[in-house]
């Protein structure tokens, strides 16, 4: 008697927004034999690896059943369980990563405290780790029966022999489009399994068609004072995920540096010099955390504004800083050979004509966040909900009636404002349109300020403010039917401005 896997996602990494079918079978003959069969899943999740491939108690979150179906499978998804344990990553970081060793995020050198001192992930002079948008899942199946008797219930699992474990899972906080096409492992007769292959899709950092994740174009445009982040997965391994990390003549599957390329406006190089290594006492986690699930998804600052934080670039950075006109970012395995696409980033100016820049950063498909400054004419407007009420125009609850000239007629009790931004972009290409597309729909949409000198301290609603995108329509644009493209959206500040109370 045996439980059997009939299908499964087809690789160990998995977006937490995808279906997680699994069918389980029995080939005993128990299903046609006993009455009130039921198949059990147990489902497990730790950031922890060990928590879950142990089947540790502490970490079961649910336990599922569901009556075999007419083939005789029992089938669950459990998208809705595994998605409400990751969440995006907000701020830096200062995890554990086990062996006595601790990741933290800085800003302008000081260390990120949970406890003390926050600041947005945008803003980190280094690395972070994917704290909250990571996790592992184990799922163990077992199968109920009446045996003869309704009140009896005979579940068979008490013989580990007699159980069925499921694969390691790595679960990110990501989601698949429709049209994501999935990659079949179809074997006649037994697996059914599909998924999203990242490797095929050029996810994975182990060759130079490798992308960071995001959905931006490799040229990119900010201003010196721009900040944000690029983020990576890191440590894949064949037997867990399907696919590694790292090029051919790689010793260990780990993305170990970000190399930097800077230029002047001739194309004449500059300096160059490591942005990131992606070690825990810069934020990262190396080969370290090959245990915790954090370790396998990193983020690194890679905008001016996060070289400025503290020092990051070295003389090469800051001897040069007025002369750069755009600079290169590849990353590389421990073999110094490059393990992903080359990205620019051209350095832009405030708009000659005296145009605010407003820049804002969106949650992408991949969990992690995506940057665009808006440094064409910008309009503000301010709408307001008043409450009002008729005032006396005296005094009333004393000895004698006293007029009084402010007194009386109808008041403002409370005044509620909301600014709206009406957004223009430079002029795009037909990808930068596309890819501008998910500004409208993305979920998490924040404006990031600018660099400031003097904010070691205090950074509470100095850098991230949360906006609405209420731009509903947008409509795709192309250089062939447009020529020229650029687009307009509208946001709006979606914290009400409360004024004094009457």
């Amino acid at each position: 008697m045996a439980l059997v896997l009939t299908q499964q996602p087809n690789y160990g990494m998995n977006p937490a927004s995808q279906e997680f079918i699994f069918s389980i079978t029995e080939d005993s003959g128990l299903l046609v034999t006993e009455t009130g069969v039921k198949i059990i899943a147990e489902v497990y999740v730790s950031s922890n690896k060990a928590n879950t491939t142990s089947y540790n108690s502490n970490y079961l979150v649910a336990t599922l059943k569901t009556t075999p179906n007419n083939a005789g499978a029992g089938m669950f998804d459990f998208r809705p369980i595994v998605e409400s344990f990751v969440t995006p990553d907000y701020e830096g970081t200062k995890v554990d990563l086990g062996n006595n060793v601790t990741s933290a995020s800085t800003f302008k050198g000081l260390i990120y405290e949970p406890d003390e001192r926050h600041f947005p992930i945008h803003i980190i002079d280094h690395g972070a780790v994917g704290y909250k948008s990571t996790t592992w899942m184990t799922l163990k199946f077992k199968i109920e029966y009446l045996n003869g008797n309704p009140a009896l219930v005979n579940q068979i699992g008490t013989d580990p022999n007699e159980e069925l474990n499921s694969r390691l899972l790595f679960v990110f906080n990501g989601v698949l489009y429709n049209e994501d096409y999935l990659s079949q492992g179809y074997t006649s007769p037994v697996n059914y399994n599909f998924g999203y292959n990242y490797d095929k899709h050029n996810l994975v950092m182990n060759d130079t068609d490798a992308t960071f994740l995001t959905q931006a174009p490799e040229i990119q445009y900010a201003r010196m004072s721009d900040y944000g982040t690029l983020s990576f997965f890191n440590m894949l391994d064949t037997s867990t995920f399907g696919w590694e990390t790292g090029g051919v003549g790689a010793t260990e599957p780990v993305v170990i540096n970000i190399r930097q390329i800077l230029y002047n406006s001739s194309g004449a190089v500059l300096g160059t010099f490591t942005l990131y290594q992606n070690v825990f006492n810069e934020g990262g986690a190396g080969s370290i955390a090959d245990f915790y699930s954090y370790g396998f998804l990193v983020y690194m600052g890679m905008y001016p504004a996060n070289f400025d934080n503290f020092s990051i670039g070295g003389s090469d950075w800051y001897d040069n800083r007025s002369d750069i006109s755009y600079y290169t970012l590849q990353a590389e395995d421990d073999n110094n050979d490059f393990i992903s696409k080359k990205y620019t980033i051209n350095i832009i100016c405030e708009n000659s004509f005296g145009y605010e820049g407003i820049r804002l950063t969106w949650l992408n498909k991949y969990g992690t966040w995506d940057y665009y400054t808006f440094n064409q004419k910008s309009v503000r407007s301010v709408s307001t909900k008043k409450s009002t009420y008729t005032q006396l125009g005296g005094t009333w609850n004393e000895l004698t009636y006293k007029p009084s000239g402010h007194k009386g007629g109808k008041k403002n009790f409370r005044t509620n404002a909301k600014e709206k931004i009406k957004l223009n972009t430079d002029f795009l290409s037909n990808n930068e349109g596309e890819w501008l597309e998910n500004v409208i729909t993305s979920p998490e949409v924040y404006i990031v300020n600018p660099y400031s000198s003097d904010d070691t301290t205090g950074l509470i609603n100095k850098y991230v403010e949360p906006v609405l995108v209420t731009t509903s329509n947008f409509v795709r644009k192309t250089t062939a039917n447009d020529k020229l493209i650029q687009y307009t959206i509208e946001i709006e500040r979606n914290k009400s401005q409360r004024q004094q109370s009457m």
